[in-house]
């Protein structure tokens, strides 16, 4: 099996945690919150989900708010492909060091 076709078989196989990260809806993405994320993933032995939201003053409040309301969404809907392109998932990987 293909390492991209293994994760997604254990991040589905797994229960999804919805991460959304905080500063502010300004500062932070999914480089910013990496290993946090990681070692959330590992801890609850789940995938995590984390929403790459469109940053402000680009974005207008409540954008972001409610991109994160539509990833909820999603989750609540499916656990399977294709995941939308504003969503990085963990599958309850190993943390780097």
């Amino acid at each position: 099996m293909e390492p991209a076709a293994q994760e997604l078989a254990e991040a589905t196989s797994k229960p999804p945690f919805l991460y959304v990260h905080g500063g502010g809806w300004v500062l932070g993405n999914a480089g910013t919150h990496d290993r946090l994320v990681r070692e959330l993933a590992v801890g609850a032995g789940a995938a995590v989900v984390f929403v790459e939201y469109d940053r402000s003053p680009e974005a207008r409040y409540p954008v972001a708010i409610e991109q994160a309301d539509a990833t909820a969404q999603w989750i609540t809907r499916t656990r399977t492909p294709p995941t939308p392109p504003s969503v990085r998932t963990w599958p309850g990987c190993r943390p780097r060091s």
